[in-house]
């Protein structure tokens, strides 16, 4: 694994444990609600 990506790696099984016992629903709303309010994000241009 990669220190460059090890921070965001943390961050997402964190966030799995944090929101381990909400529905599906809520999850999902709570991740668009994040994904459509932030700005563009230059740590994974031309990651593809």
């Amino acid at each position: 694994m990669i220190n460059l990506y090890l921070d965001n790696y943390t961050n997402e099984i964190s966030y799995r444990e944090d929101t381990r016992k909400l529905d599906n629903l809520t999850i999902f709303n709570d991740v668009a609600h994040k994904c459509l309010s932030t700005s563009n994000d230059n740590d994974w241009v031309g990651y593809w």
